[in-house]
């Protein structure tokens, strides 16, 4: 009991920074799309400067773990967050949309650096499967619930402050994150294992090839899946705002709603969606949840039907990526690559957010809201038509291997 007991009360200190962290960048995000129109930017530039941020995921994904075996997972949480925390307190004073660019490029590696120390610090203390999901599902929930916090305060306070203010609100939030990262996290990461942040053998190479060569294969629907939940999940927070705004009409304090509305969505409705909707086919069934609710949305212009759809999206769209991860880590079980399966997943996200925004922005610039809202649920029904389209065929080689 007393194991049991130091085992929570750790996991549950080592979130506390990651809750701080969510909280300054649910002020931030929330605020950054009417920050980019009050700077009179079009979508095309806005879709370009997100498509920066993803660019710096993928820079940064490279190097992190080793940075992280190098610093320890406490201090390079703590360096990557302090960092962000001048980053975002100079963004609101920036105006010209190249240093806008480097910011978002900045912002994006910084945010990699964070998430992986925080997982390694994490799991970490434990070799058990079980309880790495459970503690990394801990994880992505105290993100959630500090974003939609962070949300609800630059509701609150986009009245009253100036964007510059904002912004450096943000900043001293993520600070006390640094702050706090250094001391709770300290004690986790020591134990931090080489398996966890560096395996670098020639038998290990071999070993990973074999895991990602199989991956790629028998998991394609997923990586699909992966990709469009990346050009989705950067489009919508930034673009889609704006969009309803150009829409509808609706005045920005309303649609400043949208943002915690979706990760109540995901805090509440990620749950439920995952119990009932697993597999390929709930995939697909997920996928078309979101095609209907998305267009939708160009359907109405009475906000409690928006922040309804925008409810059902958060929580169909996360529990969708949930599952996702599911089926690639079920396909690397047999080789243990979940680390491969992980890394893919990432990187096929990372693709889908430096490719969406800056095709579906110039297309919104060219062509209105309307056609971005458009494209983003043809994309939805495009994923659920390939997932459905993979259990067609799956459940057909089943049939005939019996038959045989």
């Amino acid at each position: 009991m007393r194991i049991s007991d130091r085992i929570s009360w750790g996991g549950h200190r080592t979130l506390v920074p990651w809750v701080i962290l969510g909280i300054a960048y649910g002020v931030s995000m929330t605020i950054t799309p009417f920050f980019y129109d009050g700077l009179g930017l079009g979508e095309g530039v806005i879709g370009w400067l997100t498509g920066a941020q993803g660019v710096g995921v993928i820079a940064a994904a490279g190097f992190s773990r080793r940075l992280i075996h190098r610093l320890g997972a406490a201090r390079a949480f703590s360096a990557s967050v302090l960092l962000y925390a001048v980053l975002v307190t100079c963004f609101g004073q920036m105006t010209h949309p190249l240093l806008l660019g480097v910011a978002r490029f900045f912002d994006g590696a910084l945010a990699v650096v964070a998430v992986i120390a925080l997982e390694v610090a994490l799991v970490s203390s434990t070799s058990m499967d079980a309880t790495r999901a459970r503690k990394l599902g801990a994880m992505a929930s105290s993100g959630a619930l500090g974003f939609c916090l962070g949300a609800l305060g630059a509701k609150g306070l986009f009245s009253l402050l100036s964007f510059p203010l904002l912004f450096a609100i943000a900043g001293g939030v993520a600070l006390l994150a640094a702050l706090s990262g250094e001391w709770l996290l300290a004690s986790s990461s020591a134990t931090s294992s080489k398996e966890d942040v560096d395996v670098d053998g020639a038998e290990t190479r071999a070993s990973d090839l074999a895991a990602r060569k199989r991956i790629t294969s028998e998991g394609k629907h997923a990586l699909f899946g992966a990709f469009v939940y990346g050009v989705f999940h950067a489009t919508w927070i930034v673009l889609m705002p704006l969009a309803v705004m150009q829409i509808t009409g609706l005045p920005e304090a309303n649609l400043l709603w949208l943002a915690p509305l979706h990760i109540i969505g995901v805090i509440l409705a990620t749950p439920v969606l995952v119990r009932y909707f697993s597999g390929v086919l709930g995939m697909g069934i997920l996928s078309v949840l979101c095609a209907i609710a998305i267009a939708s949305v160009l359907l109405t212009g009475d906000l409690r039907v928006h922040l309804a759809l925008v409810f059902l999206i958060g929580g169909a769209s996360a529990a969708l990526q949930a599952s996702i991860l599911t089926a690639l880590l079920g396909i690397a079980h047999a080789t243990q690559g979940s680390s491969i399966a992980n890394t893919l997943n990432a990187a096929f996200g990372a693709a889908g957010k430096v490719l969406g925004p800056i095709l579906l922005g110039s297309l919104a610039a060219y062509h209105g809201p309307r056609a971005l809202l458009g494209s983003l649920a043809g994309l939805w029904g495009l994923c659920a038509l390939f997932f459905f389209s993979t259990r067609f065929l799956s459940a057909s080689s089943r049939t005939t291997r019996t038959k045989a």
